[in-house]
């Protein structure tokens, strides 16, 4: 089986279609039955389509570790085998793409939520996105992608000022498609998540998949049909998950810290989400700049009935708990993570890097702090234990400090084929 509408695939397709129809324009082409440059017409109004919306919207399949290397080729195969309208946008297009990377690179590394992800999660500085990172930044860590191979005979020139954007703070919130990304980056730690709900804001763009007298042949049904495979991109608490990554605190490239509910219950399952990446049921999420705010609620009918957090004990030069947190150092940067139900150490493939809590109702807050603002950890997991975190099962209600977020249910029908 071939994947025609994920937001790589479908722009590979389209390109494609045009460059052949460019090659045979007389030729009829039998799937079809039309000729090259009808072929080579309809597939200039999808490309034209993609690079507008991604433009305009941002990417579906935003940060992926492993996608956007891809996404990146395909857009460069635009720019240089399209016509001058085309490949001006796909230049554009090629241009957001490393923007937005170097927002969301920390230390080196992209630590970023994402819109589709695999078990690489747990190592942000091994992920394939790595190998633009470092085009950017020679200095950054390096990881072996063959698509970047588009670059060696590519017109496209890369942006010049993206190195020092890497390396300046963040304090932003943003858009990517449907999502709204919200980025706090120092020089001594990085806490960044999607808005789950998206803060009330509408939908970016509309899904039509289903609706009567949608055009089937458009970019914007394939864009549609991918999100209803490939999981929303407009991030609600109660919905089904796939791939999405929904958040990371990070210290370092290789200490960070995040909460997931597995797709699958052991690390040999085969799932997609499975049990680092993605979510089975999406969090309710809130972050307000340097602290993060989380509710997981798992209905009786989805099998896997706990959630568990990313801890990786070998990664921080000190840790501490009590009251409920969990409190590390390392670098120049601290984390605490709070949690209503008792945390439990659990082993599956990793040692010493998971806690358990096993409940289907579980709430969380995540600190982050500077080490020149405390005289060590034990002040930084005193100034976290002021927020007083309280979590009301049944208003579901969660308060810490002045702060909090209230879980609300919702349904996405644009979720399911």
């Amino acid at each position: 089986g071939m994947c025609f509408w994920s937001e790589n695939h479908s722009l590979m397709f389209f390109v494609s279609a045009y460059i052949a129809g460019n090659v045979y324009p007389d030729e009829i082409f039998v799937r079809s039955g039309k000729t090259g440059r009808e072929m080579e017409a309809s597939a200039r109004l999808r490309i034209r389509d993609w690079m507008e919306a991604a433009v305009r919207e941002g990417f579906d399949e935003f940060h992926s570790g492993g996608y956007t290397p891809i996404t990146f080729a395909a857009i460069l195969n635009v720019v240089d085998f399209g016509d001058e309208e085309l490949s001006v946008l796909a230049k554009k297009a090629a241009d957001k793409l490393l923007h937005d990377l170097a927002v969301q690179t920390f230390k080196g590394v992209a630590v970023a939520p994402m819109g589709r992800i695999y078990r690489e999660a747990l190592y942000p500085y091994s992920q394939d996105i790595q190998s633009l990172v470092n085009l950017l930044n020679p200095q950054a860590p390096d990881q072996f992608s063959e698509w970047v191979i588009f670059l060696a005979t590519s017109r496209y020139e890369l942006p010049k000022d993206l190195k020092k954007i890497m390396e300046e703070p963040v304090s932003a919130v943003y858009g990517e498609s449907n999502a709204r990304i919200c980025v706090e980056k120092t020089g001594d730690y990085m806490l960044t998540s999607v808005q789950s709900p998206r803060d009330g804001a509408p939908r970016v763009w509309e899904n039509i998949y289903g609706k009567d007298g949608a055009d089937m042949g458009s970019f914007a049904f394939v864009k549609s049909l991918n999100e209803c495979f490939h999981g929303t991109t407009q991030f609600e608490p109660g919905v089904f998950g796939y791939q999405q990554h929904m958040w990371y605190a990070a210290l370092d490239p290789a200490a960070v810290v995040f909460v997931n509910h597995p797709g699958g219950s052991c690390e040999a399952c085969s799932t997609r989400p499975g049990y680092w990446f993605g979510n089975g049921i999406m969090p309710a999420l809130k972050q307000v700049k340097n602290v993060l705010y989380g509710i997981y609620r798992i209905p009786e009918t989805h099998p896997i009935p706990f959630t568990h957090v990313y801890w990786p004990e070998s990664r921080f030069e000190e840790r501490l708990t009590g009251g409920g947190w969990l409190a590390g150092k390392a670098g120049s940067g601290y984390v605490g993570l709070w949690c209503s139900e008792e945390l439990k150490s659990y082993n599956d493939v990793i040692f010493d890097c998971e806690y358990r809590a096993d409940s289907r109702d579980t709430a969380y807050v995540c600190v982050m702090g500077m080490q020149k603002e405390f005289a060590g950890l034990k002040e930084f997991l005193e100034d976290c234990k002021k927020l007083k975190p309280v979590y009301d099962r049944e208003e579901g209600s969660l308060k810490a400090g002045n702060d909090g977020i209230v879980y609300k249910e919702y349904e996405n029908l644009t979720q399911y084929v």
